[in-house]
């Protein structure tokens, strides 16, 4: 292989076969629970849920426990939503994207929509 010459047809098959496409790895698909429980990593909500917790434990105040609980799971949900809205819009760039490519086989510049 040179510069020049690119590969030859065989070698581009050979690794093809050895390799496999020439494609980025995509990201594996989240479950719902699992996302869900992501967002508590966030500082602020695990510091909503201590408030929660510390409201229902020193003031025995149901009504501001709910509350803050509620205002916690109405961020979560939020979140997620805004979270799928945005994967939707990058899968519709993904769809939108033109995969052409050039490449040297045997000395001859190719362009194809193949990714080898």
């Amino acid at each position: 292989m040179t510069p020049q010459n690119g590969l030859s047809t065989a070698e581009a098959q050979s690794r093809l076969q050895k390799y496999g496409l020439n494609v980025l790895a995509g990201k594996k698909k989240e479950s719902g629970l699992r996302a869900f429980l992501r967002q508590y990593r966030d500082f602020m909500q695990i510091i909503l849920v201590v408030a929660a917790l510390l409201s229902l434990v020193f003031t025995a105040e149901l009504g501001y426990h709910f509350g803050i609980a509620g205002l916690d799971r109405f961020q979560r949900c939020v979140g997620l939503k805004q979270e799928s809205k945005a994967e939707a819009s990058l899968a519709a760039l993904q769809k939108m994207m033109k995969n052409i490519v050039r490449v040297r086989r045997d000395g001859q510049v190719l362009r194809s929509k193949q990714r080898t």
